[in-house]
């Protein structure tokens, strides 16, 4: 059982698998041959309005309430949004490239392949680059967004600023 939001009574503790299946419900996906999105409008307690964590953890282990199919033979960047507290709505973009696919257009617009639900972000706001020939690494360049592009990592990834 999870107390996984602002609940109390009855209603303050739910079935971790009963919360996973009423997610798995609420989820649209949108497949395409090198990305996949998962969007969901309301990720958050119906009741209280708590928005849920993609992970929990609990007596130190790690619990993920989306499952998400993961390619297992070949390259793959996992984005998610983050949680604000007017925004409950929640997407993940699966981003597979290949030699043939190593450019995905990220912003608002529906040019955009990586859609991002969010008017602080522009239309066109950032281009995910991927080096398939030479470092297989990956690249964020900014569009010139009003706002700029910021990367949130919980885990240290190395980034190059290209300057020219």
């Amino acid at each position: 059982l999870l107390n996984s939001c602002k609940c109390d009574g009855s209603v303050r503790f739910i079935h971790f698998e009963c919360l996973k299946f009423w997610l798995k419900q609420k989820v649209a996906v949108k497949e395409e041959p090198h990305q996949v999105s998962y969007m969901w409008k309301q990720f958050e307690c119906e009741i209280c309005k708590t928005p849920y964590p993609y992970v929990f953890k609990s007596n130190g282990t790690r619990f993920r309430l989306v499952d998400i199919d993961l390619p297992k033979d070949k390259n793959f960047l996992w984005l998610e949004s983050l949680t604000f507290e007017k925004n409950s709505s929640r997407i993940v973009h699966v981003v597979m490239p290949d030699r043939g696919h190593t450019q995905f257009k990220m912003g608002r617009g529906h040019e955009s392949d990586l859609r991002v639900s969010d008017i602080s972000v522009s239309r066109c706001h950032a281009i995910l680059k991927y080096d398939a020939e030479r470092t297989h690494s990956y690249y964020l360049e900014d569009n010139l967004s009003k706002f700029g592009t910021l990367v949130h990592a919980d885990q240290p990834i190395e980034l190059e600023v290209d300057k020219t």
